[in-house]
C-alpha cells in the first residue's frame, strides 16, 4: 500500500477530514470515506476521495500541506476558534491541533509585518529563532489573573491569515494561534513594525 506523498502520508489528512465529518454528524460518510481511502492503495487517489467528502476543491493535489490547509479552512463553514497551542513544530500541526469552541482571551500588543517568504519560513518551523520575536519578548506574556494572552501578530501585507505568538521569553514561537481572517479583528491603534531581513522600520 503506497499512501505516501511528496510531503507526508494520507493518514493525517484522513484523520482531519474524518473529524470534520463527525463534527457535522456525518458518521456514516466518515466510515465510508475511510474504507475507500484504504482500498485505494494510492496517495493521489486517496486525496481525491477525501476531496469528495470535505469539498477541498483540489486542482492539483500535490502536497499534504496544501490539502490540510484547504480542509481546515472549510471546517463545515465554521471559523476556527483562536486558541493558543504550545510548542508545535509548524503551521500544519497548528491547523490540525484539537480545539473546542471556546475562543481564547488575547490582546495583540504589536503587529509585525513580514514578507511572504519570511512568513512561510516561520510557518514551516515554529522553533526557528526569529529576531522580530526575540526583540519583542516584553510584548508577550500570559496574564494568569485575567487568563489573557498578550501576544504579537505576525502577518504579511494584504493577507487575511495571520499568526499570534506568545514566546514565553524565548526567541521563537513557543505558543501560537491561527487567525483565519484578521480583517474581522479590531486592530486600530496597535503599533505596526515592518520587518526585513537586513533593515527594519517602525511606524505608529
Amino acid at each position: 500500500m503506497n499512501l505516501l506523498g511528496e510531503e507526508g502520508n494520507i493518514f493525517a489528512i484522513l484523520g482531519r477530514a474524518t473529524r470534520l465529518l463527525k463534527e457535522n454528524d456525518m458518521i456514516e460518510e466518515a466510515k465510508e470515506m475511510t474504507r475507500r481511502v484504504f482500498a485505494s492503495h494510492n496517495y493521489y487517489k486517496a486525496l481525491n476521495i477525501v476531496s469528495e467528502y470535505v469539498e477541498t476543491e483540489l486542482s492539483d493535489p500535490s502536497t499534504s500541506r496544501e490539502v490540510v490547509q484547504r480542509i481546515v479552512s472549510r471546517q463545515g463553514g465554521k471559523p476556527i476558534p483562536i486558541q493558543f497551542h504550545r510548542k508545535l513544530n509548524c503551521k500544519e500541526e497548528l491547523l490540525m491541533a484539537s480545539r473546542d469552541d471556546e475562543q481564547a482571551r488575547y490582546k495583540i500588543e504589536r503587529i509585525i509585518e513580514v514578507t511572504k517568504t519570511e512568513y512561510q519560513r516561520l510557518s514551516n518551523d515554529f522553533f526557528l529563532p526569529r529576531p522580530y520575536i526575540a526583540d519583542h519578548w516584553d510584548d508577550m506574556w500570559f496574564d494568569d489573573e485575567e487568563e489573557c494572552w498578550h501576544c504579537i501578530m505576525i502577518r504579511t501585507p494584504n493577507a487575511k491569515e495571520a499568526l499570534l505568538v506568545e514566546s514565553e521569553g524565548f526567541g521563537y514561537a513557543r505558543y501560537t494561534a491561527l487567525v483565519q481572517d484578521q480583517t474581522q479583528l479590531k486592530l486600530e491603534g496597535i503599533p505596526i513594525e515592518q520587518y526585513r531581513e537586513k533593515t527594519r522600520s517602525k511606524e505608529r
